[in-house]
């Protein structure tokens, strides 16, 4: 029994070095487009899902990305973001009254 395992082995490995582990080349690379939302898409976006009910969850963590990248096109707009969302993180239970007032304020 011993023997015919090592014979096996002796015929079956070199066949399974030489068909190698797939097609021989490099994939090709692909070209893949995203499109990003402007910034007040994006906090729009968010403040319309609290104000359907969605509960502060970690995405309080991008609430500074967002203030910063409205800040670089609006620094108005941004201050007061800025305000609300520190609002929304300080009362999360409220966070659908105060989402509210602020996409009553956010610009078209």
């Amino acid at each position: 029994m011993k023997v015919a395992r090592v014979v096996a082995w002796l015929v079956l490995m070199p066949g399974a070095f030489v068909a190698g582990c797939g097609p021989s080349g490099a994939p090709q690379p692909r070209v893949v487009r995203v499109e990003v939302p402007p910034p007040l898409e994006v906090v729009r976006k968010q403040l319309e899902q609290y104000v359907a009910g969605q509960p502060v969850d970690s995405e309080r963590d991008l609430f500074s990305t967002w203030v910063g990248n409205v800040r670089a096109g609006d620094p108005e707009t941004a201050d007061w973001l800025a305000k609300g969302f520190a609002e929304i993180d300080s009362k999360p239970a409220q966070a659908r009254v105060i989402a509210k007032k602020m996409l009553d304020r956010l610009p078209r």
